[in-house]
């Protein structure tokens, strides 16, 4: 709660809110917080969790970071708090977002570098972008307690939390969100995904 009340008083001072619409249309939010005194030495690009938010994911690591002189860029994931959106697809499709803030910070700070740096989903959602073509911007990932794949996470929920084998319910719900969404649960796989990285990835677990 300190860590929280101390990253709300801190935003209300010096944090700065900027948005941005994404590839399909939506209007995605991110909070700003500038370190103390010089520019920063580089930008961190914090991905939240699941059904969670930057206020309670990095309350802790937001003061240490700006104490070394990053500056911290928190994202609302889509269908997040100030972000549109009202599906969560598990880094499908947020991988895009993360790239284009990636360019967007490239045109707001140029010559800044930035690192990626996500939690749980968060994680998964930046071992997803590594593929991609990013910015010259981007330096480096560091993802903290993601999982491989949005099939494996889903296999694994159902066994342990309902003790349910995953079939049928799982591939039957994969096709369901194929027909109705236009994606599925294993279009991103992050062991393939961090073999075709094009900068360097810390994991952390």
């Amino acid at each position: 709660f300190q860590g929280e009340l101390w990253m709300y008083n801190t935003y209300k001072a010096t944090g700065r809110r900027y948005y941005m619409t994404s590839y399909d249309g939506l209007k995605l939010a991110a909070d700003y917080f500038p370190p103390k005194g010089d520019a920063p030495r580089a930008i961190v690009l914090l991905a939240h969790g699941y059904r969670s938010g930057p206020l309670s994911d990095f309350s802790i690591s937001t003061r240490d970071m700006l104490e070394m002189n990053l500056g911290c860029f928190l994202i609302h994931q889509r269908a997040h708090w100030d972000s549109e959106g009202e599906l969560i697809t598990f880094g499908v499709r947020e991988r895009y977002d993360l790239r284009d803030w990636a360019a967007f910070l490239e045109r707001e700070f140029p010559g800044v570098p930035v690192i990626m740096d996500g939690l749980s989903m968060g994680a998964s959602v930046v071992m997803a972008a590594a593929e991609l073509d990013l910015p010259d911007n981007v330096r480096g990932i560091i993802a903290d307690c993601g999982y491989t794949s949005m099939r494996g996470i889903f296999d694994k929920i159902i066994r342990e939390w309902f003790h349910l084998p995953p079939f049928p319910l799982v591939p039957l719900t994969d096709l369901y969100c194929r027909v109705r969404h236009g994606f599925g649960f294993s279009d991103v796989n992050s062991a393939q995904t961090l073999a075709h990285a094009k900068v360097p990835v810390l994991l952390a677990h």
